[in-house]
Formats: structure tokens, sequence, C-alpha cells
């Protein structure tokens, strides 16, 4: 996220009212969770890997991209496709 890679310290989870980002508590230092509302996201796009489907979502403001593998979006599709993002 941004100019962070925080691969294998992320935690991320979705449910009804958005996406939720924490990070493994030994390497947070003071950083605390985030939800982002599925309203916040502007635009996704497929930012794909060898045989990864992933998707490169666009955060208003500020202005954030998140990429995040298709499967972390599955409870979140039902929201997206009603705000106009038909991605899966």
């Amino acid at each position: 996220m941004g100019l962070v890679y925080y691969k294998g310290t992320l935690n991320v989870g979705t449910n009804s009212q958005g996406i939720y980002l924490s990070i493994f508590p030994l390497f947070s230092f003071g950083l605390t969770p985030l939800l982002i509302p599925w309203s916040a996201i502007s635009k996704i796009e497929p930012a794909n890997q060898l045989f990864i489907e992933r998707f490169r979502l666009y955060l208003g403001s500020p202005k954030v991209k998140l990429i995040l593998s298709k499967d972390i979006l599955e409870s979140g599709k039902e929201f997206l496709a009603s705000q106009g993002f038909e991605w899966i």
C-alpha cells in the first residue's frame, strides 16, 4: 500500500461494511486497525501477476492504491456490483 510493502505482516478481512486492514502487532508500532468502507472505492482494475488474480483498488481521498487478491474481495462482490463495479 503506497510505498510500503506489507507482504506477510498485513491482515486483511472483509465484511458487509468494507475492507479491514491491520498489521501484525510486532510490526504495527502504534498503527491502529483500519476499516475502509466499500463506498470509498472509486475504481477497480485488474493487477494480475502470473497465475494470481489480483485487483488494484483506487481509494478516494487521500489517493491510495491497494492491490488485493480476488478471493479477499469475494465478500464485497454484491456491494461492489451495486455500485457499478462488474469485475468478477
